[in-house]
C-alpha cells in the first residue's frame, strides 16, 4: 500500500523541494479552539451521527487502533472508550441509536458486534471466520445484510442471530481480501456486492437470490457509490486500486479511469438521487471529478512533489491520506461547494462552483506546530480521520486530538 511504497523515500528524505506552486489561496484557515482527546492511532475511519462522532479504525494499518471513541460535538468532550477484538473498519448508526461495528483482525477473522451508545458496551459479538467483510442495514427488512463475499446472510440487530442465509458460493474465492456492499436505487432488495475485482448485482425475489450480471475490475475495489445523475444516467461508481469504473444497472461498463494507488470516499454532490457530480479521492494523484461522462478533472494537493537530492520523485509532498468533506455552500456570491481536504499535515479549503471549476481558497498545517516523525510513523500513530463539521467550524484530528478552524473567504475579510 501507499505507505509502504513511501517508506524508503522517507528515510533517505535528506533535502527537499517544493515543485510548481498553484495560484496563492484568496482566504484564511483560522485555528479558533483545540479538545486534548486520545484518538485510535493511524484511525482514518468515522461515522458522524448528528451530534456525535464515532472514531474507528484505520483503512491500512490494523493492529494499533483497536478501538472505538465517541466524541459529543455539543459538550466538546468523549463520551466513551471502548475496547475491540480488532480494527473497527464500517460502522453502522441503527435507528434506536446503537453502533454497528465490523472489527477485523490479521489473523482471518472479523468480529460483527453491537455497541451500546450510552455506555460503549459491546451488546453482542458474532466471529466469522474471514478477515473480509461487510454489512448495510436494510430498513425494508429491519435487519442487516452481511456478506463474506462468499455468502449473504440476515443478521438480526438485536441479538446477532442469523434469520437467514440468502446466498451463497457468491464468489470464486472463498476468502476474499475485500468485500463491499451497497444498496442499489429502488428496490432494497437489490444489492451491489464487490469481493476483491468482482462486481455484481443481486436481489432477492421470492426467498431466491438473483445475480444479474459479473464485472471484473483489473484490481480490488475499494468503493463503491450507487448513483442517478440528473442526466438520467445512472448505475454504480467502483473504485479499485488504480482504476475507477462507472457501471450501468445491466452491467455495461460507461467509462473507465486508470491512474494510480487507491482511489476512495465517493461523495455525489448534491446526492445520490439527483447528482450532478461525484467526487472521490486518491492517495497520490489527490481530488478527482467525475459525471455522467467520465472525467472532468483531477486536481492534485498543492505542495508539489518530494524531492531527494534535489532529484525530483513521483511521491507528493502532500498525501491524501485523511479524506475529504464536502458542504454546500451558503455563500450568495459562491454558489456550490465547500470541499475540506486534509493531507497527513494540512488542511486545504476548496470552493467547487456548480459549473465544476475547482479553487483553492486556503491551506494551513493541521498542528500548532510540526508533528515529529517520517510519513510512514505518522501515518500508522497519527489520527488522519476525515475533517468533519463541528459548530460553524472545520475540526480536524491530529496527535493531540481536535483543532477547530473556521475558513473566511476573502471577500469576507
Amino acid at each position: 500500500r501507499i505507505l509502504a511504497f513511501l517508506a524508503l523515500a522517507a528515510m533517505l528524505l535528506v533535502s527537499c523541494t517544493s515543485g510548481p506552486q498553484e495560484t496563492p489561496p484568496t482566504g484564511a484557515l483560522q485555528a479558533i479552539d483545540a479538545y486534548n482527546i486520545k484518538l485510535p492511532p493511524g484511525g482514518q475511519i468515522l461515522l458522524h451521527d448528528g451530534d456525535r462522532v464515532l472514531f474507528l479504525g484505520s483503512m491500512i494499518q490494523r493492529k494499533a487502533a483497536r478501538e472505538a471513541v465517541l466524541f459529543d460535538t455539543v459538550q466538546k468532550s468523549q463520551v466513551w472508550r471502548s475496547q475491540l477484538p480488532g480494527s473497527a473498519i464500517k460502522g453502522i448508526a441503527l435507528p434506536e441509536k446503537d453502533y454497528i461495528l465490523i472489527a477485523a483482525q490479521d489473523k482471518g477473522e472479523a468480529h460483527l458486534l453491537r455497541l451500546d451508545e450510552m455506555t460503549g458496551e459491546i451488546a453482542w459479538d458474532v466471529v466469522f471466520g474471514s478477515e473480509a467483510l461487510d454489512a448495510i442495514w436494510n430498513p425494508a427488512d429491519a435487519a442487516l445484510w452481511v456478506s463474506d463475499g462468499s455468502s449473504l446472510w440476515r443478521i438480526d440487530p438485536d441479538n446477532g442471530d442469523t434469520l437467514a442465509t440468502l446466498g451463497t458460493k457468491l464468489s470464486e474465492n472463498a476468502h476474499p481480501g475485500s468485500v463491499i456492499l451497497a444498496p442499489a436505487f429502488g428496490d432494497p432488495r437489490t444489492i451491489f456486492l464487490a469481493s476483491d475485482h468482482v462486481l455484481q448485482m443481486l436481489s432477492l425475489t421470492g426467498g431466491q437470490l438473483t445475480s444479474h450480471w459479473r464485472f471484473s475490475s483489473a484490481k480490488f475495489i475499494a468503493a463503491l457509490q450507487p448513483v442517478h445523475f440528473d442526466n438520467g444516467s445512472e448505475g454504480v461508481i467502483a473504485l479499485a486500486h488504480s482504476h475507477a469504473y462507472f457501471v450501468d444497472p445491466r452491467g455495461k461498463l460507461l467509462w473507465h479511469i486508470k491512474n494510480q494507488d487507491i482511489n476512495y470516499a465517493p461523495i455525489a454532490l448534491p446526492n445520490a438521487d439527483a447528482a450532478q457530480m461525484v467526487v472521490f479521492g486518491n492517495f497520490v494523484k489527490g481530488i478527482y471529478l467525475v459525471d455522467a461522462a467520465g472525467m472532468k478533472w483531477r486536481a492534485a494537493l498543492p505542495g508539489g512533489n518530494v524531492h531527494i537530492l534535489g532529484i525530483p520523485t513521483p511521491i507528493p509532498r502532500n498525501i491524501l491520506l485523511g479524506g475529504v468533506m464536502v458542504t454546500p455552500s451558503t455563500e450568495p456570491a459562491l454558489p456550490g461547494y465547500w470541499l475540506a481536504v486534509r493531507s497527513l499535515d494540512n488542511l486545504f479549503a476548496y470552493h467547487l462552483a456548480l459549473t465544476g471549476d475547482l479553487t483553492l481558497i486556503a491551506e494551513t498545517p493541521i498542528a500548532p506546530q510540526d508533528e515529529q516523525g517520517t510519513i510512514v510513523e505518522k501515518g500508522n500513530m497519527n489520527p488522519n480521520y476525515p475533517p468533519f463539521q463541528m459548530d460553524d467550524g472545520l475540526a480536524v484530528t491530529y496527535s493531540e486530538g481536535i483543532r477547530l478552524f473556521t475558513l473566511t473567504p476573502e471577500g469576507d475579510r
